[in-house]
């Protein structure tokens, strides 16, 4: 019952997603083939004339040929304007059936016999896999054909003897056809349910297909995707022991020999790429001897190594089919450069390691390193150095962070370069560092570092001191090493005691004095015109909101002259005397001080204080540091 044939049919079929769409469709590929044998039906005249001449048709004239090629022209030109209009129409459909009962009914009247082709009509329609439309052709067809039969019956009857009226002639005749007719619809029907059945299901199967192929096309584009992760994507069978390469457009297989080689073409192929030291472990990664029992139970495996052209990459194997017993069968194999995220992991556990300050390692790196010298013996040669830095906190408060900051990467500069390859050198914390060496030249590079600190030249700083303890394994071999590090940090103490007592100063007074200093005074400040920076040394308890002042030292005078705190009639002149350039060609004149007198709100009232400012000793046109206090003035 198709109307196409081989690929044709598999073509249409393959099209649609549901039988509805077949059908609109196919009616429309029907309707064409009707309307082709509407034309062919026009030859219907010219057929019968020619019969008419070679004395077929005694009865006929040839005027009835004419009608028939008029009439058959028509109803094809109407048809095919219908056709390209509502090409996929039902109605399409009927005109041409019609057009054909119609034929056949004008036929049987000119005495033509037809008997056959009455149902011809009914097994067109059946191409329409409409079984509404076969029952309504077959009933319209078989009302036809009873017409036609009625019509010419009373002829028939003056000429033949066996029939004494129409009527029997009209029974007898429809007899015959209504048991034809019958025979040929149960025929028809059987044959369209079969049809449409095997349509439907093919239908459906191309449509189960199509969506396999949709999903194989899905997962082979999300395949090809992931591949192109890989350096390399190889494909192993363990049971017929193979190899292929997916990257290869042919697919060819590689056997693999077990009794030969326990590695894959590519494993052997690679070998020579391996670093050294690296190879017994990639060797005994790649082992497809072993590879089963591995993997059982799991479903990737990687291992990591360097490749002396690439860097780093991942070797990896992916169970992607097993027995029942879930043993692999088939696994793939990857190759993967990860040289960037190792590059990556190494820049990020170095940041981890390291002081950002200085570049130096950390407490935490320290820590780690000593752990390994805890569990083994340590050698002959083994030092621990102590290091801290002298006078830190005065260069940050009279000069600044910045100038710390200059004298901690100075330190860490001759720290550095001196000790060099000999071992590696850690800040620990704000001032202090330790190193960790193998020498027995320990008090010549102690004297070095020295000596390079003293030398150091830097925007702020002239001069490090630092004070530098050392403990050798080789002095105290029964010490273990956090016993040395405690020998270092006291040898090193014992060096920043007399670095202080060399410069007079008297660290245990130091305390009381600045008490005693600060007790007398309302605030007292270190700060800088470069900057416009400053910090509080001391301030009275009562000034506390002052601590809310802006960072900028312009700002913080301006602040303290606009509030109530400052008497209005002193207002002009402390703004005037606290500009910053007022100040800054104050002393670059060469003058030591400032004084600023002024009443300030202490309690309920006004008192009179005076503002000292002092220049630095090092004060110069880039460290324009000064001493800033106030104090009352008693009247």
């Amino acid at each position: 019952m198709g109307i196409t044939m081989g690929k044709e049919k598999k073509s249409l079929l393959s099209k649609y997603s549901n039988y509805e769409d077949f059908l609109s469709e196919n009616r429309k590929r029907v309707n064409v083939l009707l309307n082709n044998v509407l034309w062919l039906s026009v030859l219907v005249g010219p057929a019968i004339a020619l019969g008419i001449r070679l004395g077929l048709f005694d009865d006929l004239e040839y005027s009835i040929c004419f009608y028939l090629t008029i009439y058959m022209m028509a109803v094809a030109v109407i048809h095919l304007f219908v056709l390209r209009k509502w090409p996929n129409s039902l109605a399409t459909s009927i005109i041409a059936l019609l057009a054909i009962d119609f034929l056949l009914f004008i036929l049987t009247n000119a005495f033509i016999a037809v008997e056959l082709a009455w149902f011809l009509v009914p097994l067109l329609s059946l191409l329409f896999c409409d079984f509404k439309l076969y029952v309504a052709t077959s009933v319209v067809n078989y009302l036809l054909m009873a017409l036609a039969t009625w019509m010419i019956s009373p002829i028939y009857v003056s000429v033949r003897s066996d029939f004494s009226k129409p009527i029997d002639y009209f029974a007898n005749t429809m007899g015959g056809y209504t048991i034809e007719m019958i025979v040929m619809f149960m025929a028809g029907y059987a044959i369209g349910r079969i049809a449409i059945s095997y349509f439907k299901e093919l239908i459906e199967k191309y449509k189960t297909i199509k969506q396999r192929e949709e999903q194989m096309k899905e997962q082979m584009d999300i395949l090809e995707s992931m591949a192109g992760i890989y350096d390399k994507v190889n494909l192993i069978d363990l049971r017929k022991m193979t190899e292929v390469s997916l990257r290869d457009e042919k697919l060819e297989p590689h056997t693999i020999d077990l009794a030969k080689s326990r590695h894959t073409l590519m494993n052997r192929q690679m070998k020579d790429q391996i670093v050294k030291d690296q190879l017994p472990g990639f060797w005994t990664f790649t082992n497809i001897a072993t590879l089963r029992e591995r993997m059982e139970g799991k479903k990737i495996i990687y291992g990591e190594f360097i490749n002396m052209i690439t860097g780093w990459f991942r070797a990896q194997y992916i169970n992607v089919d097993s027995n029942k017993d879930g043993i692999p069968d088939k696994i793939i194999y990857t190759i993967q450069n990860i040289d960037n995220e190792k590059r990556r992991e190494e820049h990020l556990m170095r940041i981890s390691l390291t002081d950002e300050l200085t570049r130096l390692y950390n407490r935490r790196c320290y820590e780690e390193d000593v752990t390994i010298y805890k569990t083994q013996p340590l050698e002959d040669d083994f030092v621990i150095l102590s290091i801290d830095v002298n006078g830190l906190k005065i260069a940050n408060d009279t000069k600044g962070h910045a100038a710390g900051d200059e004298l901690l990467r100075g330190t860490a500069d001759c720290l550095v370069s001196t000790i060099g390859a000999l071992g590696k050198v850690y800040r620990v914390g704000g001032d202090e560092f330790l190193a960790v060496l193998k020498t027995d030249r320990y008090n010549e590079i102690r004297d070095e570092i020295n000596e390079k600190a003293a030398a150091f030249r830097g925007a702020y700083i002239e001069g490090i001191s630092l004070a530098v303890g050392y403990a050798a394994h080789k002095i105290h071999p029964d010490a273990d090493v956090s016993e040395l590090e405690k020998l270092a940090d006291s040898m090193m103490y014992t060096e920043k005691e007399k670095y202080y007592r060399e410069k007079g100063i008297d660290r245990a007074g130091q305390s009381t004095a600045f008490s005693a200093l600060c007790s007398d005074m309302i605030k007292i400040l270190v700060i800088n015109l470069t900057t416009e920076a400053y910090k509080i040394i001391s301030i009275d308890e009562n000034d506390k909101e002052e601590r809310g002042y802006s960072d900028r030292l312009s700002e913080w005078f301006m602040d303290f002259a606009q509030s109530d705190r400052l008497h209005p009639d002193d207002k002009k002149e402390f703004m005037e005397k606290t500009e910053v350039e007022f100040l800054k060609q104050h002393f670059k004149s060469g003058k030591k001080s400032l004084n600023i007198f002024y009443r300030r709100k202490i309690g309920d009232g006004y008192s009179k204080v005076m503002m000292e400012l002092l220049r630095d000793e090092d004060y110069s046109d880039n460290n324009q540091s000064l001493y800033l206090s106030v104090q009352t003035i008693e009247e």
